[in-house]
């Protein structure tokens, strides 16, 4: 009895089926998906900021993990003049992801952030509303987290991300009562991984930074675990050309500087 011709056939069947479902991958990723995504990003966010939010596209490939959205709008508290708006986010992700059960990105590149600060009273700005509204979620959850029984709690989300970059960002800052405008342009910045997979939390990660404020170059670099439970951290800040005395009635506290 032939028994080899049955088994023979099995196997056109069986890629015709895996055909199917690389196929069916590739439509539900790469049309399903984006707009699946793009409807939730820009309804997440909205409900977290209390602000509108708009998404212009959306685009995933299903095969090689990549993902990128495109002319994303937050709008000022009048649902009409951009607040933060960026041209596009590129995100590679990577297949470490399924065998590490967390999420791996080996790049993320944010292109074109433009953001629009102003400071229209004494302690209030035009971001003063997020915060505030965020503030009270960290709180609530805070108060979730309190009535939990003693010795329970959630471990964070493992995630990995490589090779971080911010690039052409903007930042205009129009202090009204005082009738002065601030620029912070060419804005660079540059993050080799932030991980809290159990192997990356020993190691340093050194970011850099890069912009002019109002012209002046601004240069930070340092290292730093921010995963770690010590935090050990230095920086370098190199605004030689910057003067800082003009900047100092902005923050929110006292530091511990003196002029010279």
């Amino acid at each position: 009895m032939d028994t080899v011709a049955p088994k023979r056939r099995r196997w056109p069947a069986a890629l015709l089926g895996l055909a199917v479902l690389v196929a069916l991958w590739g439509v539900v990723g790469g049309l399903i998906l984006p707009a699946i995504a793009k409807r939730l990003i820009a309804q997440k966010a909205g409900e977290a900021l209390g602000r509108t939010v708009t998404v212009e596209r959306v685009s995933v490939n299903p095969y090689t993990l990549d993902a990128t959205v495109e002319g994303l709008r937050i709008l000022e508290a009048d649902r009409a003049t951009p607040f933060v708006a960026f041209e596009r986010l590129d995100v590679e992700g990577s297949a470490a992801t399924f065998y590490k059960f967390a999420p791996v990105i080996d790049r993320l590149t944010l292109t074109g952030l433009k953001a629009h600060l102003v400071r229209d009273g004494d302690n209030h700005y035009n971001i003063t509303d997020i915060l505030q509204r965020l503030d009270a979620q960290a709180k609530a959850r805070a108060a979730e987290a309190a009535k939990r029984p003693k010795g329970e709690k959630d471990d964070p989300p493992r995630f990995s991300v490589s090779n971080i970059r911010l690039a052409n960002a903007a930042v205009e800052f129009d202090d009204r009562p005082v009738n002065r405008r601030h620029e912070m342009t060419d804005i660079h910045v540059s993050v080799p991984f932030i991980s809290n997979l159990p192997r990356h939390l020993k190691e340093y990660v050194a970011p850099s930074f890069a912009a002019k404020v109002n012209g002046a170059p601004v240069l930070v670099t340092g290292e730093t675990m921010p995963f770690e439970d010590s935090l050990a951290t230095h920086f370098t800040l190199d605004v030689n050309a910057l003067d800082v005395r003009k900047y100092l009635a902005y923050v929110p506290m006292p530091i511990p500087a003196r002029n010279r």
